[in-house]
């Protein structure tokens, strides 16, 4: 038996001029067991839609389609036959090794990218692109999805199709560079898990999309995003707040909340914070050793992080203390 594996695929549309790109999990057998995509999502009914035309309408969504019954059950989700895989397309292994490290990666694209690309509910750009190089379109998640399993610098752009959006992030990169796959992280083996929608879409639907006709040459990174951070413009609860959401696998309302208890626990706002799984529940912990402050956070709820976000953007900012000065004293000669 091989590798488990993770795979880059280009699907061709529009007569092979452009190009859907999406990642495929393959187990130790070469099988198939789940495909990752951006598409076009209708937000009343939550199908995909061939192409978005309506930005009021249409939003960009992860689907994850799960096509082994058994790691389904381990989503709490259904498998799926939808696929976009088909024979001649372009691919590329870009990771391979152990089933534990694979499916460390995998779960990072499938619940922790996932959920926060989801989660900001962004326009699905009409016709799947943008004029002045701002697209965020399919492939804009797969370069962001991609760059959170297996690094952004080994995020294959094949040769040949146009592929607008391609090199531009939909996550804030700091937000990336912190959330990606570590493999220290995953050493136990977690099981992986999580509620990312299993998408039962028509795959014959993608071949209707439309793409322009010039290369959509975007910047490659992204400025910081408000929907990313906890309190605009405070570094300091920022920066915990980005900690905390690598404990939480992206959860904005449980990493807002392990935020907002350790600071009604006294814990210091410039100073790191971590969160792990304690026997009842998530633990957020600032310190080491017997000096550190271990507080259980609350079971997160939707609108948390709303409410712990204006919570503390009420709390007053301290105001730097110029230290005061003695004057100088004149110094008087010596007499002799």
């Amino acid at each position: 038996m091989g590798d488990w594996s993770i795979e880059a695929r280009s699907l061709s549309i529009v007569g092979g001029v452009a190009a859907h790109n999406f990642w495929v999990l393959r187990d130790d057998k070469g099988k198939a067991v789940a495909e990752l995509h951006g598409l076009a999502t209708d937000r009343d009914t939550g199908k995909t839609v061939p192409i978005g035309t309506d930005a009021d309408q249409h939003s960009l969504r992860v689907k994850h389609f799960i096509h082994d019954e058994q790691y389904a059950r381990n989503f709490g989700s259904k498998s799926t036959n939808a696929t976009y895989i088909q024979e001649g397309q372009r691919s590329e292994t870009v990771s391979s090794g152990s089933r534990e490290e694979i499916l460390g990666r995998w779960k990072v694209g499938a619940t922790t990218a996932a959920k926060l690309i989801n989660q900001q509910d962004l326009d699905y750009p009409p016709g799947g692109f943008k004029l002045d190089g701002s697209t965020k379109n399919s492939n804009s998640v797969y370069r962001t999805v991609g760059a959170m399993m297996v690094g952004g610098s080994n995020v294959p752009v094949f040769q040949g199709p146009l592929q607008p959006g391609v090199n531009n992030y939909v996550l804030p990169t700091n937000t990336v560079r912190t959330l990606q796959y570590d493999k220290e992280q995953f050493r136990q083996g977690q099981s992986p898990g999580g509620g990312v929608q299993v998408a039962m879409v028509d795959p014959s639907a993608a071949q209707k999309l439309t793409v322009p006709t010039t290369v959509d040459r975007g910047s490659s990174g992204a400025s910081p995003n408000d929907a990313i951070a906890l309190v605009p413009g405070n570094d300091r609860f920022n920066r915990q707040f980005e900690q905390a959401l690598k404990g939480t696998n992206g959860d904005r309302d449980a990493a807002a909340l392990a935020v907002g208890s350790i600071r009604d626990a006294g814990g210091k706002p410039d100073q790191d914070i971590s969160v792990s799984q304690g026997k009842n529940g998530l633990i957020v912990s600032q310190g080491q050793g017997d000096a550190a402050l271990n507080v259980p956070v609350p079971q997160a709820k939707p609108g948390d992080y709303e409410r712990v976000a204006a919570q503390i953007a009420q709390q007053p900012q301290p105001t730097p203390q110029v230290a005061m000065q003695p004057e100088p004293q004149e110094r008087k000669a010596p007499t002799v």
